[in-house]
């Protein structure tokens, strides 16, 4: 399968069989994935009926993955839809070249900006400070705070680090905090030139403490972000009635 005719048909197979696909997104962080019945297929088009979950996503996302038991994912984009019936038009479909319908492993945002500590292993005087953009059991991303891309060479793909974070205890950023302490190694460094900052992505091997710690603060804030999903749906519903 090589092109959106291919990927077309095969979704007209789902059409004809009933069988219902799956869209993924993402929201803070966390992937949201739910079946979708696809109502009809067209030369360029696929109508679908989504979960009130992903209609969330796709309203201010605009695009959407679709997962089809193959080894590969799809993105598609949204050119129309309707929060109130659910039904949403998608575009633009083509094989995506990311792994996002691959992530196996749980991660998300913090609810507010967490402060993370870089030291390179070997050279305590080799210090990033940074912000916490998303977590999970094997790996955390995190935005450098002033430094530039001719300071931050020193952390390279492959660097290995000490990485230290405050998490917040029960889930709630505001409530007694514990300090963690993981070996890490640095994966990539992505400038972000519009923001005027660089996110470093960090594989990190946490001992079973830590791992429980880290387990139970992603739980944690996966039923807040779903909760805030929920009452996001309830708002867009109400605005669309209006």
């Amino acid at each position: 399968m090589t092109n959106t005719l291919d990927i077309l048909e095969l979704l007209h197979g789902y059409y004809q069989s009933s069988r219902e696909i799956q869209l993924l997104n993402t929201y803070r962080g966390m992937p949201i994935a739910n079946p979708a019945q696809v109502l009809s297929v067209s030369d360029q088009n696929v109508l679908v009926s989504v979960h009130q979950n992903q209609a969330v996503c796709l309203e201010p996302q605009r695009r959407t993955y679709i997962n089809l038991d193959l080894p590969l994912t799809i993105k598609a984009v949204v050119c129309a839809g309707n929060v109130d019936t659910r039904i949403y038009n998608l575009t633009d479909i083509n094989i995506a070249e990311n792994e996002i319908g691959n992530r196996e492993i749980i991660r998300v945002n913090p609810k507010i900006p967490l402060p993370v500590v870089l030291t390179k292993k070997g050279s305590s005087n080799r210090k990033i400070i940074a912000e916490l953009i998303d977590l999970s059991v094997v790996g955390i991303g995190v935005y450098g705070l002033s430094i530039s891309l001719a300071e931050i060479q020193g952390f390279g793909a492959g660097s290995k680090v000490n990485v230290r974070l405050i998490l917040p205890e029960n889930g709630q950023e505001r409530m007694a905090s514990q300090e963690l302490e993981v070996a890490g190694s640095v994966v990539n460094i992505i400038p972000r030139h519009q923001e005027e900052r660089i996110r470093l992505g960090i594989k990190i091997t946490p001992d079973a403490e830590t791992r429980s710690t880290i387990t139970s603060y992603v739980s944690k804030r996966q039923v807040e972000i779903i909760s805030e999903i929920r009452m996001l749906y309830q708002t867009l519903i109400q605005l669309s009635r209006k």
